[in-house]
Protein backbone atom coordinates (compact mmCIF):
# COMPACT_ATOMS: atom_id res chain seq x y z
CA UNK A 1 0.00 0.00 0.00
CA UNK A 2 1.11 3.20 -1.07
CA UNK A 3 2.12 5.83 1.64
CA UNK A 4 -0.56 8.18 -0.23
CA UNK A 5 -2.99 5.84 -0.01
CA UNK A 6 -2.71 5.24 4.25
CA UNK A 7 -2.78 9.30 3.91
CA UNK A 8 -5.83 8.93 2.03
CA UNK A 9 -7.69 6.21 4.73
CA UNK A 10 -6.21 7.93 7.34
CA UNK A 11 -7.66 11.25 7.00
CA UNK A 12 -10.94 9.58 5.83
CA UNK A 13 -11.34 8.57 9.53
CA UNK A 14 -14.86 9.93 10.60
CA UNK A 15 -15.40 13.04 12.55
CA UNK A 16 -18.37 11.26 14.23
CA UNK A 17 -16.59 8.95 16.45
CA UNK A 18 -16.52 7.25 19.97
CA UNK A 19 -13.59 7.18 22.01
CA UNK A 20 -11.84 5.18 25.60
CA UNK A 21 -8.79 4.73 26.74
CA UNK A 22 -7.37 1.91 26.59
CA UNK A 23 -3.63 1.57 28.20
CA UNK A 24 -2.45 -1.58 26.56
CA UNK A 25 1.36 -2.12 27.48
CA UNK A 26 3.34 -3.80 25.27
CA UNK A 27 7.24 -4.15 24.51
CA UNK A 28 9.00 -2.48 21.18
CA UNK A 29 9.40 -5.97 20.02
CA UNK A 30 5.97 -6.79 20.57
CA UNK A 31 5.11 -3.89 18.54
CA UNK A 32 7.48 -4.42 15.50
CA UNK A 33 4.72 -6.15 13.27
CA UNK A 34 2.36 -3.20 13.62
CA UNK A 35 5.52 -1.20 12.48
CA UNK A 36 5.96 -2.92 9.14
CA UNK A 37 1.87 -2.85 9.01
CA UNK A 38 -0.20 -5.69 8.31
CA UNK A 39 -2.06 -5.87 4.78
CA UNK A 40 -4.29 -8.19 3.47
CA UNK A 41 -3.37 -10.60 0.71
CA UNK A 42 -6.99 -11.53 -0.32
CA UNK A 43 -10.69 -10.38 0.33
CA UNK A 44 -10.82 -13.26 2.83
CA UNK A 45 -8.02 -11.06 5.12
CA UNK A 46 -10.40 -8.54 6.84
CA UNK A 47 -7.96 -5.80 7.91
CA UNK A 48 -5.06 -3.39 6.83
CA UNK A 49 -3.77 -1.69 9.93
CA UNK A 50 -0.91 0.23 9.69
CA UNK A 51 1.11 3.71 11.22
CA UNK A 52 0.85 7.37 10.79
CA UNK A 53 2.76 9.39 12.97
CA UNK A 54 1.73 8.42 16.59
CA UNK A 55 -1.23 7.04 15.29
CA UNK A 56 -2.44 2.90 14.34
CA UNK A 57 -5.08 3.41 11.95
CA UNK A 58 -7.43 -0.40 10.94
CA UNK A 59 -9.26 -0.32 7.58
CA UNK A 60 -11.51 -2.90 6.22
CA UNK A 61 -9.42 -4.50 3.53
CA UNK A 62 -12.42 -4.68 0.95
CA UNK A 63 -13.83 -1.22 1.71
CA UNK A 64 -10.44 0.90 2.80
CA UNK A 65 -13.00 2.19 5.82
CA UNK A 66 -11.35 3.35 8.34
CA UNK A 67 -13.11 1.95 11.65
CA UNK A 68 -9.92 2.17 14.54
CA UNK A 69 -8.18 4.70 14.99
CA UNK A 70 -5.64 4.09 18.51
CA UNK A 71 -3.31 6.73 19.47
CA UNK A 72 -0.23 5.19 20.81
CA UNK A 73 2.93 6.74 22.43
CA UNK A 74 6.80 5.18 22.68
CA UNK A 75 8.23 5.57 26.45
CA UNK A 76 12.12 3.49 26.93
CA UNK A 77 11.46 0.53 24.98
CA UNK A 78 7.95 0.22 25.65
CA UNK A 79 4.84 0.82 23.49
CA UNK A 80 1.57 2.20 25.09
CA UNK A 81 -1.73 2.30 23.15
CA UNK A 82 -3.45 5.49 24.73
CA UNK A 83 -6.80 5.54 23.71
CA UNK A 84 -9.08 4.36 20.78
CA UNK A 85 -11.36 6.08 18.11
CA UNK A 86 -13.97 3.69 16.81
CA UNK A 87 -15.98 4.94 13.74
CA UNK A 88 -19.69 5.71 14.12
CA UNK A 89 -20.38 7.03 10.46
CA UNK A 90 -23.42 4.01 10.02
CA UNK A 91 -22.74 4.05 6.41
CA UNK A 92 -19.62 2.43 7.23
CA UNK A 93 -19.80 0.65 10.38
CA UNK A 94 -23.10 -0.62 12.56
CA UNK A 95 -21.40 -0.89 15.73
CA UNK A 96 -22.91 1.55 18.94
CA UNK A 97 -21.71 0.13 22.06
CA UNK A 98 -18.70 0.63 23.06
CA UNK A 99 -17.45 -1.69 25.48
CA UNK A 100 -18.56 -3.98 23.01
CA UNK A 101 -16.21 -2.81 20.35
CA UNK A 102 -13.35 -2.24 22.37
CA UNK A 103 -13.49 -5.88 23.58
CA UNK A 104 -13.45 -6.72 19.77
CA UNK A 105 -10.57 -4.79 19.35
CA UNK A 106 -8.79 -6.38 22.11
CA UNK A 107 -9.75 -9.76 20.57
CA UNK A 108 -8.41 -9.35 17.05
CA UNK A 109 -5.21 -7.07 18.54
CA UNK A 110 -4.54 -10.59 20.41
CA UNK A 111 -5.11 -12.40 17.59
CA UNK A 112 -2.13 -10.54 15.61
CA UNK A 113 0.02 -10.14 18.03
CA UNK A 114 -0.01 -14.15 18.43
CA UNK A 115 -0.24 -15.38 14.74
CA UNK A 116 1.55 -13.15 12.55
CA UNK A 117 5.30 -13.49 12.15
Amino acid sequence: MTSERKTQIAESFPANYAEAELNIELTESRFEKFEKGIYAGSMDEKWNIFLIDENMYWARSWTDNCIYKIAFERKAGTILLKEIKVSRNPNEYKGTDLEHDINIFKSMFEYYMNSIK
